[in-house]
């Protein structure tokens, strides 16, 4: 993953790599000659690899030996490396020093790039990292100094100041002479991940700004992650809305910030474990995201987390377990006029049924006299014109037809609106206390994703089961029910 976000278009299976060796000429020394002076001739001597040579010589003698080489290979500064780094008065991280001196001599060797890698992922003292960063900084000073000492940085990103972190930053950017950047841009947008939740908004939303300016670099292989960044950013932004005593949700926000910050392991073991108990406790995930008027404050939320679902999905080889949604129509249809059927029975359903009645009937009422009114106003202008009374005929049609006009106005933007906005209100009071608690165990049963799920229930909404529009109408806005139904596949 770590080639490939860093440059290189193909990686070969592990199988696949060829083994890295040091070349024979490189491994081997005289055993025991000393360094020749300048008017004697050297001695030829049969070579021996120096690990062989340790059996009968002490580090320290090969160590001064190797010291002693003028033209040093890259096998040379790693056995020094490893020889000082077990001596009694080795001095302060020998091992490291002497790979960035093999690194300035032979700054592209793979065995030394590979052995300051992993170096630099496992030994470091957190304490010294933004000073080794440095270091590396001062021998490494192209592009490929992102790609080696990664893992370090988000070492010192989690254990220094962020001021702390800024400053190392910008001083080993500052010798850096490479005119190329998609290292950089590459180790940007990995270590934003992590600093969005410990840099200054400043910063982050700078280093953002610089990746969308150079985002031509960019391989399509950072769409992705550059969403994920931009979705992560809405919702570290409008998180205080959602922590406000709620434990799921508290819970959810640790995952997300666990995502960022921890390492691998650790982060699935929580996610893991939180969408396990999300799968379980349905009903505490349904109190945690109700739906209503604030219900888009979930959005960054969700949208992120399917984000990370699919990363731990993925990993772990979870896929979706579901049937065939165009066979289950039937049921649904079934299950839409159940749940007409017990809502009907229900005190809210009966309010809703009695106060549809009523407005039907006025809506009704109101049409009729505007018929009647109408044909009286056509009475009066024919009146008009044929009888003697013409003004008070003419006030008798203006002030009736006046009143039809007013009339079919209260209706289109009185009675209407209001009525349509009951119907909203009432449908969410239903859909809270009746219908949501019957669409969670068709939708554990089914197992279905759930975008499949709300498409089957519009496929079996019909206008004779009066409730199914407005069901479909507020299952799209379910937060709950689409975490319940994301984590179904963590349940076995």
């Amino acid at each position: 993953d770590q080639r490939l976000r860093y440059g290189e278009e193909s990686v070969a299976p592990q199988a696949e790599f060829p083994k890295y060796q040091w070349s024979a000429s490189d491994v081997s020394l005289a055993p025991g000659t000393p360094t020749a002076g300048p008017n004697e001739p050297s001695l030829p001597s049969p070579a021996v690899p120096v690990f062989e040579r340790l059996r009968n010589e002490t580090p320290a003698a090969l160590a001064q030996e190797l010291r002693n080489v003028e033209e040093k290979q890259p096998f040379h500064f790693f056995a020094l490396a490893v020889l000082e780094d077990v001596l009694p008065d080795r001095g302060s991280q020998p091992f490291l020093k002497w790979l960035l001196r093999g690194l300035q001599r032979w700054p592209r060797d793979p065995g030394l790039c590979e052995l300051l890698t992993t170096y630099l992922k496992q030994e470091v003292p957190p304490q010294h990292a933004g000073s080794i960063l440095r270091a590396v900084a001062k021998v490494i000073r192209d592009d490929r100094f992102f790609y080696l000492t990664e893992e370090l940085w988000d070492l010192h990103l989690r254990n220094a100041k962020f001021q702390e972190f800024r400053a190392t930053l910008q001083a080993c950017e500052a010798q850096l002479v490479d005119h190329r950047i998609a290292a950089r841009l590459a180790f940007y947008i990995h270590i934003l991940k992590p600093a969005m939740w410990l840099a200054d908004d400043d910063w982050v939303d700078e280093l953002l700004h610089f990746i969308n300016s150079e985002g031509a670099r960019l391989a399509w292989r950072f769409e992705g992650d550059l969403e994920v960044l931009f979705q992560l950013r809405e919702y570290i932004q409008h998180r205080h809305d959602l922590l406000d005593g709620n434990p799921i949700r508290a819970e959810m926000d640790q995952v997300v910030r666990s995502y960022c910050v921890d390492r691998e392991p650790e982060f699935d073991t929580k996610y893991l474990s939180c969408a396990v108990r999300i799968g379980s406790a349905a009903d505490e995930v349904l109190t945690a995201f109700a739906p209503g008027k604030d219900v888009e404050r979930y959005g960054p939320l969700y949208r992120l987390w399917l984000w990370i679902d699919n990363e731990v999905s993925a990993r772990h080889g979870i896929t979706e377990d579901s049937g065939d949604a165009s066979k289950l129509v039937k049921s649904a249809r079934g299950l839409l006029r159940r749940i007409q059927e017990l809502s009907d029975r229900t005190n809210v359903g009966s309010v809703w049924t009695v106060t549809g009645l009523l407005y039907l009937s006025l809506k009704g009422g109101v049409y009729v006299a505007t018929i009647a009114l109408l044909w009286g106003g056509l009475y009066a202008v024919l009146g008009w014109l044929m009888g003697p009374d013409s003004r008070q005929n003419t006030a008798a049609a203006l002030g009736i037809v006046g009143g039809a006009i007013l009339g079919w106005c209260a209706d289109k933007w009185g009675m209407m609106p209001l009525w349509h906005k009951f119907c909203r209100y009432w449908a969410l009071v239903c859909y809270r206390r009746v219908w949501r608690a019957e669409l969670l165990p068709f939708l554990k049963q089914t197992r279905l994703p759930y975008g499949d799920f709300v498409h089957l229930l519009s496929q079996a909404e019909r206008d004779d089961i009066h409730c199914s529009g407005w069901i479909c109408y507020y299952c799209q806005l379910d937060y709950g029910l689409a975490f319940a139904g994301l984590a179904q596949r963590y349940i076995v």
